[in-house]
């Protein structure tokens, strides 16, 4: 089955990308009436075309955004301190295997982690998944570049009898976010 995403490209693009197919669109207002060429672009089974985005029909990728960019806002606003330690007692920042966790961009050290706290104050720069992908290097070149999705395998948060969780394919949202005068990026995600 195929689901049909509509793109509409800006002049600046010149025409370079390309589509399967295209249709015609009619707009107008009170004055005048203009049509659009607009390409279809067409995508199996709603999936994103690249393997390493989620779905974007998954209800999980619009709340991770959302839980980052409220973090985000908040720690912009009020720093980390007074933005996180409030809300840690709460679970406001972890719920099932889906948690926050931040990177200061200068050095690579983890400024905060919900799930895994023990990781605060140790530098993931050069550390690899085990595809040997260096996906916190990744993650803050994602966030430098404005934010996005970075995928790699990660283990699931500890099981509720203290075993470590196994290691699954991972989707993280990172968002560029200035703390207390610090670059950071802020990070959520979740498992396939």
């Amino acid at each position: 089955m195929y689901c049909i995403f509509l793109l509409m490209v800006a002049g600046a693009c010149g025409g370079a990308i390309s589509a399967p197919a295209s249709t015609s669109i009619s707009t107008s207002t009170s004055t005048s009436t203009s049509t659009s060429t607009l390409p279809i672009i067409r995508i199996r089974g709603g999936a994103a075309s690249d393997p390493n985005l989620p779905d974007p029909s998954d209800p999980r990728v619009a709340s991770t955004q959302r839980l980052v960019q409220s973090a985000t806002s908040l720690l912009s606003s009020f720093g980390h301190e007074e933005a996180l330690i409030p809300f840690l007692s709460q679970g406001v920042f972890k719920h099932g295997d889906t948690y926050l966790f931040i990177y200061v961009v200068a050095t690579g050290k983890v400024l905060f982690n919900s799930a895994f706290p023990s990781k605060e104050g140790h530098v993931v720069l050069g550390g690899e998944d085990s595809n040997g992908k260096l996906f916190h290097d990744e993650m803050i070149a994602t966030g430098l570049r404005g934010g996005g999705w970075v995928k790699y395998v990660w283990p699931k948060p500890d099981s509720p009898d203290g075993t470590p969780g196994e290691p699954a394919n991972k989707f993280t949202f990172c968002s560029p976010c200035t703390i207390d005068g610090v670059e950071c990026v802020v990070m959520s995600g979740f498992y396939e």
